[in-house]
């Protein structure tokens, strides 16, 4: 598999953002990163000729959408965990459209890793702490377009500057009381060119970043209307239950079945290289079935590796050379030279990455595609897997 160019570019914002039209009436702003492996996103925001408005918003995949009633849809790049990722990214929104956070619905970005590659993984993805870095600038400068957009619609309305007028709260506000909602401006708007420069609020200005705010995904986790994948029901589903290697890297020797075979309810016993499947009519069967496979395991070579190996190997890696991020001054200097010193050491235990939610997945095999529901850091992957 080929790798996407790495090298970042610095085009102007007129590639970053497009503007466009709903097929039933709206705003669309499109948004790519500054990052050369967005090659297809620009394309797909450049459908139409420049300036022009796209005759059918739903070819996009990356944008903010203002309906006619004003309704705000901001399509998510990344995967909410519990980390408050979206919420984020939901307030750097909100800022820069003037609007509240009660005025902005998420939507779940698809799978498409030629537009939604986070610049700093190099691929879609949740993780490494990048959400919020990979997307300060392109999604602020998406919601302060939109606003520009707005006043603009406005001020041509009205007849006066755009510099008379002013954002707040999903509307558009005259020096002389007029007051106009973001549905009411959002066709006129979806006409208008892209601004060349697009300002970004100053942070002495700022109404909801680095404010204290509420999550936007807490209401449904606490009222039980948030679905997981657990909680999904399909007609004629079968069930799987799976008993994985337990050591990175070993794989399956041998399986005795039979008793798992005798449980009422198991359709199927699946062998694969590292782990072993039974399938069932239901939980139970699955669950049993797994419970009485006998497995031997081919353990490898990671299987005498325990936490005590680890931080002998850790602390032996602090007597060779590392690489440096940056070099300013002559520690060893500082350190012979001064009146006193401090030592300390801090440690963190290996822990598992695994989360609340039980992890499982949905596959609806039709005779034309396959659909999955998974929570996953990496939908493309996940996708990819499955294909």
């Amino acid at each position: 598999m080929s790798q996407p160019d790495t090298t970042l570019q610095s085009p102007s914002r007129r590639t970053l953002l497009k503007v466009g039209s709903l097929a039933l009436g709206g705003l669309v702003i499109g948004f790519t990163l500054p990052f050369a492996g967005r090659s297809f996103a620009e394309q797909v925001l450049n459908e139409g000729p420049e300036d022009q408005p796209m005759s059918n918003a739903t070819a996009l995949d990356a944008f903010i959408s203002i309906d006619r009633d004003g309704q705000v849809t901001f399509t998510v790049p990344k995967i909410e965990m519990g980390q408050g990722a979206q919420s984020g990214l939901a307030v750097m929104v909100a800022e820069e459209l003037e609007i509240g956070l009660e005025q902005i619905t998420l939507k779940e970005a698809p799978p498409n890793e030629q537009i939604y590659n986070d610049k700093l993984l190099n691929f879609q993805a949740t993780g490494g702490s990048t959400s919020i870095r990979s997307n300060w600038e392109p999604l602020r400068q998406a919601g302060a377009a939109a606003r520009l957009l707005l006043i603009q619609a406005a001020a041509q309305r009205w007849q006066l500057g755009a510099d008379q007028l002013r954002a707040e709260n999903g509307r558009v506000l005259g020096p002389d009381g007029q007051s106009l909602g973001y549905g009411e401006l959002v066709e006129d708007a979806a006409k208008l060119p892209v601004p060349e420069d697009i300002p970004l609020k100053p942070a002495d200005q700022y109404r909801l970043i680095g404010k204290p705010t509420r999550r936007l995904d807490t209401p449904a986790k606490v009222d039980g209307t948030a679905r997981f994948t657990i909680d999904l029901a399909v007609p004629g589903m079968k069930y799987a239950s799976i008993r994985a290697c337990p050591v990175l890297g070993g794989t399956l020797r041998e399986v005795d079945e039979r008793a798992a075979r005798q449980i009422p309810g198991v359709i199927e016993v699946v062998r694969l290289d590292n782990a072993v499947a039974v399938i069932g009519e239901h939980t139970w069967a699955a669950f049993a079935g797994v419970r009485a496979l006998e497995i031997d395991w081919a353990l490898g070579d990671n299987a005498g590796i325990d936490s005590a190996q680890m931080e002998r190997e850790i602390r032996a890696a602090l007597d060779k050379p590392g690489a440096i991020a940056n070099e300013q001054g002559d520690i060893d200097a500082a350190l012979k030279d001064a009146a006193r010193t401090f030592e300390a050491e801090y440690e963190m235990p290996f822990l598992a990455h695994a989360a609340l939610e039980p992890m499982t997945c949905v596959a609806e095999v039709r005779a034309d595609a396959v659909e999955l529901w998974v929570g996953t850091q990496v939908p493309v992957r996940a996708q990819t897997a499955a294909a």
